[in-house]
């Protein structure tokens, strides 16, 4: 039986605005099987992001349960949700969110600063991650002094660095032209067949066809998978 690195039970995520009430997730029920490459899509304010947060232990539900890898988050304090997202957790966003005055390597570095334990072989695992990004020629070079898509590349080899159990991907290629964001999803389908379990948010039917299952979220609710 294969392994459940994602279970979410009856999730409901709900805002209080004045006296009213919103519903942006409404009764969540998913399982991601390791291995497995999953697109969740929908239309802006269907609650892509909102669940990506909660999966990304960012947020908290308003009830229902989420199970990572076996734990229940909601029984997780502080220290231990941070363990979480920095050992189990490979983050990409669409804003690459690097250090501008740090280089490749000191970017992709980072996640050991947090680390309770940083390896003695940090510096040597920055490099092999970049490496196999195809940036191992550009290791001393800042942010600024790359193409876009040479600073998710970046990106993903820090969410890599740990190796996490879960990669999760918000709108990875939203700031990337056609060829760098064929380029980026080929990375991730190649980490995919190595085994790397990959969920990724998008709006583009292009990208999302990378994925070997698809989700369709609409109005807080999943539609069809």
């Amino acid at each position: 039986m294969a392994k459940k690195i994602i279970e979410t039970v009856d999730l409901w995520k709900e805002y209080t605005l004045g006296d009213q009430v919103i519903p942006v997730l409404r009764g969540i029920n998913l399982v991601v099987e390791e291995g497995e490459f999953v697109a969740i899509m929908g239309p802006s304010g269907a609650g892509k992001s909102t669940l990506m947060h909660i999966l990304g232990c960012l947020d908290v539900p308003t009830r229902g349960k989420y199970v990572l890898d076996g734990e229940d988050v909601s029984l997780m304090n502080d220290t231990h949700l941070s363990q979480v997202r920095n050992r189990k957790l490979g983050f990409v966003f669409q804003a690459f969110h690097l250090v501008p005055w740090a280089t490749a390597l000191e970017n992709v570095m980072l996640p050991f600063l947090y680390s309770d334990r940083p390896p003695r072989d940090a510096r040597q695992r920055a490099v092999d991650a970049l490496t196999r990004m195809g940036m191992g020629d550009r290791l001393r070079h800042k942010p600024s002094e790359l193409s876009g898509g040479q600073q998710q590349r970046v990106a993903i080899a820090r969410a890599i660095v740990n190796n996490p159990s879960l990669l999760l991907a918000d709108e990875p290629t939203g700031n990337l032209d056609s060829a760098s964001s064929r380029e980026v999803m080929e990375i991730f389908q190649e980490m995919n067949r190595e085994g790397r379990t990959i969920v990724l948010i998008t709006h583009d039917q292009e990208v999302a066809a990378y994925a070997s299952r698809r989700i369709i979220l609409r109005d807080g609710r999943i539609l069809e998978e």
